[in-house]
């Protein structure tokens, strides 16, 4: 199952073609001993685990341990959930899927209480991927199924694409390759959309598997040719896995020799960037091919190399591939006893994946061989018992119901007591607030009653002011009249007075007129010198 590229993918290309960039590293541990905050800290520490989840997980798991380990103290629940998930991831990576599943349980748990719907539909994801090493296909579709689910809710149209990528996946596992191929093209649709070349990686790769098992050979070859294309434009990302596709399709297509360098590509791709999954995936590939060209010797040689890395990582499918190739070089090279064992094998692996529960069924028929052969020994005795339980079970019925009969009464009476001193507390506030209301009345019908006696007095008052006003009036009216007739008087001996006056100045002219005249006459008689002046 070709479940590794898309997962990488899933994960946002975290690892980046796992190339170990010793400047970024430096950066990181550089921000590490720097004084940051805790929460930094923490992200620091994840973000440094994820340069070596590869080719060194140790380190990778030292630092997911380190980082949880700070999460908790400052009681960060993304971060203890982020911690935990990124150490499911390099479980997975060395193959101890229990654990993983187990850290990604926790991891779920967190993001469930946090309601982070995006990271559960991560983990649900993960976990699929786990379920589907270990041949558990039912639990796989379910699980890629909710994230799908969450992701449609999300309206997440990239995370959808993942989704159905992984499913197709499954079903291609399963040998239906209509169904995978219809999931897979809706996933190239989404990222054709989205113009997401990095999605489109995996929905190549994922088409030309489904055309390689239906036998269009010339189409797969195109689908993992534009993939290479695109893969090696971010940091080698995915091309060894479509090295490992292209060699599976010249093998098909008889075209050895670009079959071998294609596979010899791939191998040493997956040795330099330490992928161990994908180096067993390929060496099994060219076990095959080799087998193919009836260079058994060499086919078996490599098909015990992956078969000693697929152990090494628990992956039963993978052990399943390599006991396949076994097979068919031992039988090549007319080993009968190697080759009836590695076929026992092979069968054995593949009946326990296309059975995921086989195994289970076998512990469950034993467990229920050994009840059945209990229960015909004790038959006697349980029957006996019965009865007692019964009887029992009756003693207790009616035990019970005096118990709750009688917590009833008394929760009865509570209530009771409880209503009366409800009852009597209530009155006695009525009553105190009557009180206050009257008390109010009162001081209200005092204060209407003082306002009515100002009312009174403000009313005399005002007919006061009116009677004085009507006085004053009448005063000023007389001395209007007063002052009219004295001003008469006073225009009338005015003009009597302009009339004395125009009289005297009339007089005066007269007198003036007279002496002029006398002065004239005495100037015309002659002089005498002894008249006075």
């Amino acid at each position: 199952m070709n479940l590794r590229l898309v997962y990488l993918i899933f994960l946002f290309f975290s690892f980046a073609g796992h190339t170990q960039n010793q400047a970024k590293i430096d950066s990181l541990k550089s921000v590490l001993n720097s004084e940051i905050a805790d929460s930094a800290r923490v992200k620091t520490l994840i973000a440094l685990g994820n340069k070596f989840i590869i080719t060194k997980p140790d380190s990778s798991r030292k630092y997911y341990h380190a980082a949880l380990s700070l999460a908790e103290s400052i009681q960060s629940k993304s971060l203890v959930a982020k911690s935990y998930q990124r150490l499911g991831v390099v479980c997975y990576y060395v193959g101890e899927y229990p654990q993983s599943l187990d850290y990604y349980s926790k991891s779920l748990d967190l993001y469930n209480l946090l309601q982070d719907r995006k990271e559960i539909s991560t983990c649900y994801n993960n976990m699929g991927i786990i379920y589907s090493q270990e041949g558990l296909y039912e639990k796989t579709l379910t699980y890629f199924l909710k994230s799908l689910e969450i992701d449609e809710e999300l309206n997440d149209s990239l995370q959808m694409s993942y989704s159905l990528n992984n499913i197709g996946n499954v079903y291609l596992s399963l040998n239906n390759e209509d169904m995978a191929r219809d999931y897979f093209t809706k996933a190239l649709n989404i990222q054709l959309k989205l113009n997401n070349n990095k999605g489109l990686i995996g929905s190549y790769s994922n088409l030309g598997t489904v055309a390689n098992k239906k036998g269009d050979f010339e189409s797969a070859r195109k689908y993992y040719l534009e993939g290479l294309s695109i893969a090696k434009k971010f940091e080698q990302i995915g091309v060894p896995t479509f090295y490992t596709n292209l060699g599976i399709t010249y093998t098909n297509l008889r075209e050895y020799d670009k079959a071998t360098s294609s596979l010899n590509e791939a191998i040493r791709l997956e040795r330099e960037l330490g992928d161990k999954y994908g180096l067993a995936d390929a060496l099994y590939r060219k076990a095959i091919l080799l087998v193919d060209k009836k260079a058994y010797d060499e086919a078996e040689i490599t098909a015990k190399e992956s078969l000693e890395i697929a152990t090494e990582l628990n992956s039963i499918s993978m052990q399943k591939n390599a006991y396949e190739a076994l097979y068919y070089a031992s039988d090549g090279l007319k080993d009968t006893k190697n080759s009836l064992k590695y076929h026992v094998l092979f069968k054995q692996y593949n009946d326990s994946i296309l059975n995921e529960d086989i195994a289970a069924k076998i512990h469950s028929i034993q467990s229920n061989s050994d009840l059945l052969r209990k229960e015909r020994e004790n038959e006697e005795l349980k029957h006996e018992n019965q009865i007692k339980v019964m009887e029992l079970n009756r003693q207790k019925t009616i035990r019970n119901f005096i118990i709750i009969f009688a917590v009833l009464s008394l929760l009865y009476l509570l209530f009771l007591i409880n209503r009366g001193l409800l009852i009597r507390r209530v009155n006695k506030e009525l009553s105190e607030k009557n009180e206050m209301i009257n008390k109010q009345k009162q001081v209200l019908s005092e204060t209407v009653e003082e306002l009515q006696k100002t009312n009174t007095k403000l009313q005399r008052q005002t007919e006061a002011l009116q009677s004085s006003e009507a006085k004053l009036q009448q005063h000023q009216d007389k001395l209007e009249q007063l002052v009219e007739k004295r001003t008469e008087d006073l225009r009338e001996k005015v003009e009597e007075l302009e009339k004395f006056h125009d009289l005297f100045v009339q007089r005066e002219f007269r007198i003036k007129e007279l002496r002029e005249k006398v002065k004239k006459l005495e100037g015309d008689k002659p002089k005498n010198e002894f008249d006075e002046d």
